[in-house]
Parts: C-alpha cells; sequence; structure tokens
C-alpha cells in the first residue's frame, strides 16, 4: 500500500519541477522580449535627438534622415512621427504627413500640438468629419482653450453646416465675452441663414457693448443701408456724428446713404468736406477717395466729378503724391493714357527711388508703342534704380523695337552681368529677351542660342517656348522640337497666341487637320479680334482646298488692319503665297 503513495509523491515532485521550469522560461522570454523594446526605445531616442541636434543646424537632409530612422527602429516614438510629419508637409506630400500624425496622435491624444496639426491636415485634405471628431475632442480635453470653438465653426463653415457653427460661437463667445471677430462671424453665418434680425442683432450687441466706438455704429448704418432700411441707417448715422463728426468712414457712408436715396448732391457734398477736411490725415482721405470714386465707377455714375475732386485735391496738395497715383489709375481706367503719364511723370520727380510708377509709366509708353519715349525713361530710371531688372528689361525692350539693336543687347548684358545666379527665372527672361533682340535683327543662330540659354534657367519660360517655336516654324527647322515647346506652352497656358503658334507648328508640319482644330479653339477665345489669327486660319483652309472661304478670311484679316505684308497679294491673287 505504500507504494502508490510514494507514485503519487514522485508525480506531485515531478508536476512542480515541470511547473517551475515552465514559469523560469515564460519570465526568461518576456525579459528578452522587454530588453529588446528597452534597446530599441533607447536607439530610437539616440537617433531622435540627433535628429533635433542637426535640425537645429540646419542639416535638413540628414535630420530628415535621423527622424524616419527613430520612427523605424520604434514605431511608438510618437514625437519622431510628428517631426517627420512636419518634414512630408514642407515636401508638399500631406497624406504622409497625415498618416504619421494620425499615428502619433493615437499614441499620445493629449498632446495640444500633435492634434492641432492633424485637425488642420484633415482639414486641408477635405476629411472633415475627422477635423471635426478632433476638434470637439480637444475642446473637451483643453477647456481652457475657448478659440477651439473658432476652428470647429470654420470647420463647419466650411461644410455649410451654419446652425452649427453658430453654435460652436455661441461658446466661444460665452467664454471671452462679446468681440468683434465673433459677432462679425456670426452676423455672416445668419445672414446665411437668411436669418437677417438675427444677424442684425450681432452687430447691435457690439455697439451696446462699445457704445463710445464710433466705427461700430457707422457698421450698423451700412448694414441697414444695405438691406434697405433707410430710416434706421440715418438714426445710426445721426448717432454716429454725435460721437465723431470728423470720423473719414462717416463721410463716405453718409455719402452712400444719400447716393441711394438720389441725392447725389448731396453725397458728392460730402466727399468733398472729408477731403478738404485738415482733421483727417491724408492716408484716410486717400482710402475714403480710392472707395468713393470705386463705387461711381462701378456704377458708372457721376464719373464727371471725379474729374473736379482731383483737380481740386492736387491744386491743394502739389506734394502729395498718393493722390496723383489714384489720379493715375483712374485716368488709366478712362484710358486716357497721356493724361496718366503726366500725373506719373511727377510722382517720380518727386520720388525717383519709386519703381513701381517708373515701370507704370514705361508700360504706358510701351503699350502706345512710344519706344523713344520708353527708352528715355529707363535710361533716367536706371539713374536712381540701377539694380531693377524690370526697368531694364523695358530699357533693352523699347531700343530692341527701335531697331537699335546693339543699345538693347547691351543694356540687357549689363542686366546679366549683375544679376545674381540664383534669380534663375529673371536670368531667363533677360536671355530670352536677348533672343528676341537677336531675331529682330536677323541673327537667328545666336537668338536660338540664347533661347536655349533661356530654357536651360527656366524650362517653362512660357513666352521663351512660344517664341522659340514660332520662329523655328517659320523657318521649318527643327520642327519636332518646335512642337514639343510650343505644346508644353499651351500645357501651361493655353491662350490665343500660344494655340496659333501651336497650329502653326502643324501648318509647316503639313498637317492641316490638326492645324486647324487648334486655330478654331485659338479663334474661340480670342474672338476673332486678332488679324494675324484669321490670316493663319485662311491659309489652312485655302491648304484643305476652301478657297472661298480662306479668301474671305483673309479679307476680315485685312479689315483689321493686321496681318502680314503679302496678305493684299494673297487677297488679290486667290492664293497661298509663302512669307
Amino acid at each position: 500500500m505504500s507504494r502508490p503513495k510514494i507514485y503519487v509523491l514522485f508525480l506531485c515532485v515531478i508536476c512542480l519541477l515541470t511547473s517551475c521550469g515552465a514559469r523560469k522560461a515564460i519570465f526568461h522570454t518576456k525579459s528578452v522580449e522587454a530588453v529588446q523594446v528597452q534597446k530599441n526605445e533607447r536607439k530610437s531616442q539616440y537617433l531622435f535627438l540627433e535628429a533635433i541636434r542637426l535640425k537645429n543646424q540646419g542639416q535638413m537632409g540628414a535630420a530628415f534622415d535621423f527622424f524616419r530612422r527613430a520612427a523605424e527602429v520604434d514605431s511608438t516614438h510618437s514625437a519622431a512621427l510628428f517631426n517627420l510629419a512636419e518634414f512630408y508637409i514642407t515636401l508638399r506630400q500631406p497624406q504622409q504627413a497625415y498618416e504619421l500624425l494620425d499615428r502619433a496622435v493615437s499614441l499620445e491624444g493629449d498632446n495640444f500640438w500633435y492634434n492641432m496639426m492633424l485637425a488642420n491636415l484633415a482639414e486641408t485634405l477635405g476629411d472633415t468629419d475627422r477635423a471635426i471628431e478632433v476638434y470637439n475632442n480637444m475642446i473637451r480635453i483643453y477647456p481652457n482653450k475657448p478659440e477651439l470653438n473658432y476652428m470647429l465653426a470654420e470647420v463647419y463653415t466650411q461644410r455649410e453646416e451654419y446652425r452649427k457653427a453658430v453654435e460652436a460661437l455661441d461658446r466661444l463667445e460665452l467664454s471671452m465675452g462679446v468681440m468683434e471677430g465673433i459677432s462679425g462671424q456670426k452676423y455672416k453665418l445668419y445672414r446665411l441663414l437668411k436669418q437677417d434680425d438675427k444677424a442684425i442683432a450681432e452687430i447691435q450687441k457690439l455697439v451696446d457693448s462699445n457704445p463710445n466706438e464710433v466705427r461700430f455704429q457707422i457698421l450698423l448704418s451700412d448694414i441697414y443701408l444695405e438691406m434697405n432700411r433707410l430710416d434706421d441707417a440715418l438714426n445710426m448715422l445721426k448717432r454716429a456724428s454725435d460721437i465723431d463728426p470728423n470720423e473719414g468712414s462717416l463721410y463716405v457712408s453718409k455719402a452712400n446713404y444719400y447716393d441711394r436715396v438720389g441725392d447725389t448732391i448731396a453725397a458728392a457734398d460730402q466727399i468733398r468736406q472729408a477731403l478738404f477736411n485738415d482733421r483727417i490725415d491724408v492716408d484716410s482721405k486717400v482710402k475714403i477717395l480710392t472707395g468713393y470714386v470705386g463705387a461711381l465707377v462701378q456704377r458708372n455714375t457721376n464719373v464727371k466729378q471725379v474729374y473736379t475732386l482731383f483737380d481740386t485735391l492736387i491744386e491743394q496738395h502739389p506734394q502729395e503724391v498718393e493722390f496723383r497715383r489714384l489720379y493715375a489709375d483712374f485716368l488709366i481706367l478712362k484710358k486716357q493714357h497721356a493724361a496718366a503719364q503726366e500725373q506719373l511723370q511727377v510722382v517720380v520727380d518727386l520720388e525717383p527711388v519709386d519703381p513701381e510708377s517708373w515701370l507704370r509709366l514705361m508700360g504706358l509708353a510701351l503699350s502706345d508703342s512710344a519706344y523713344r519715349k520708353t527708352a528715355d525713361l529707363g535710361e533716367r530710371a536706371m539713374e536712381y534704380l540701377p539694380d531693377n531688372w524690370d526697368v531694364i528689361l523695358y530699357t533693352g525692350a523699347a531700343y530692341g523695337q527701335l531697331k537699335e539693336y546693339d543699345k538693347a543687347i547691351a543694356v540687357l548684358q549689363k542686366g546679366i552681368e549683375n544679376l545674381p545666379e540664383s534669380d534663375r527665372r529673371m536670368l531667363s527672361n533677360f536671355y530670352g529677351q536677348i533672343g528676341d533682340v537677336y531675331h529682330q535683327s536677323g541673327r537667328k543662330n545666336e537668338a536660338y542660342a540664347a533661347y536655349e540659354k533661356a530654357l536651360e534657367y527656366n524650362d517653362r519660360n512660357i513666352v521663351v517656348l512660344n517664341n522659340y517655336s514660332y520662329f523655328l516654324s517659320l523657318d521649318k527647322q527643327d520642327l519636332s522640337k518646335a512642337e514639343r515647346m510650343s505644346r508644353k506652352a499651351i500645357e501651361i497656358e493655353p491662350n490665343s497666341t500660344y494655340l496659333d503658334t501651336y497650329a502653326w507648328v502643324f501648318f509647316q508640319q503639313g498637317n492641316y487637320s490638326l492645324a486647324k482644330f487648334y486655330l478654331e479653339s485659338a479663334l474661340e477665345k480670342d474672338g476673332e479680334k486678332s488679324a494675324d489669327l484669321l490670316e493663319h486660319y485662311g491659309d489652312v483652309l485655302f491648304k484643305l482646298g476652301q478657297v472661298d472661304e480662306a479668301v474671305g478670311y483673309w479679307k476680315r484679316a485685312y479689315e483689321k488692319g493686321g496681318g502680314s505684308k503679302i496678305l493684299k497679294k494673297k487677297i488679290d491673287t486667290k492664293s497661298y503665297i509663302e512669307p
């Protein structure tokens, strides 16, 4: 009977030993895994810190590589994921950044900056559901950051969920009080919801909260006027006048009111009072005049009085260039280039280092084909602005049009000598202009070499692509290259000029059907305003055997007063003539 006891005891010992061994093996396995995790964490942290050091030193390529390796070694290193996401945003790869940020937030859900960047990127990528989810979560985690409601409202507005946007702004207002930005946004939302009374109530809150702030009274008056509540608008103007009768924008609002009720004399009088009020500074007067003139031009009413206003102002402030610049803008709009040039000439005399006015003055002269004047202006401008590349380009172009080719090349070459190598786009423009001048002077090989140089600096220089391809097609030289360049030009900007060039390349290749197709697209965009286009379309029709139609288009081109020198001969002989 004793043997069974020994046997049972033996079995118990075996089980005990086996059990202990198993536990020891499991413990050993877990220890190895834990040790490996710790090693990965330490290695990842080292790589991360090295990445930060490299980033601070400006070694962005190396820093990116170290951040990437840190994230690979430890996929739970949220800071490495976040920094890596920033790099992908800079590299314009938002989807990769989005995925990394999503992982970072899943690992560290209460990190404010991770969440902010994720929400912003989600909104940018159109994932507004995720953006709303993140913002709502942040509002719960960070109750002391009520401004998150503003961002949430923006997403709801983007989704046209205006009621929810208002609710978010209500929560923001409850925390921060009545504020102009909040009330202004709620006003817009209520207008979109077609709840005008609530919209007005938002601006009224601003008025009530700031009873001595005249601009809110004026704002409410303007809103009443927009809604055609004329009596309410007038009452608010009176209240505003009681606070500050010399506020510049008040005069404009009064003028708008009088215009609305049909009293144009009173409206003009308000503007005059503002402009001749010594207590209103010049900058405010310029704003008043800009707004008033813009409104008159838009409505095309009472434009004649604008001339009187400007003449009186300039007589009173002959040295004030802002009035003259604004007057020049108006005159250009009315296509009175000579008068505009007179005003701009005074501006550059008073402020000779003002590049914008020089360029506008030269641009007007160029547009009127006054090339000698343009060149003379350019020479004078370069004395004050020796490093203004646009001035130099205009001057070189003017000399080219005057057929003073050596002067043109000298001016442009001098510009290239002073241009920094880093400004590749401007260098491309200069070489392109040199190519044009060389081609005008008949030096075709040098022109093509200059165009090649221009495209080395900027292979998307659309003017060079078009001109180079067109001139090659005229010479029937390297037509496949001309086609490639012209196609690239219309891919960038398919306007009528570039479509005409593309069609002409096909014409020279003998592909008249394609030439016809692209010329029809060009004519559709141009509205048949260009004589060259009409002539080219006639050329194509002739090659397709449609002689009568071709002559018809040649005649239409001739009536435009443009076209080639041989256009009349084509019409008379009813035949195509090689240029």
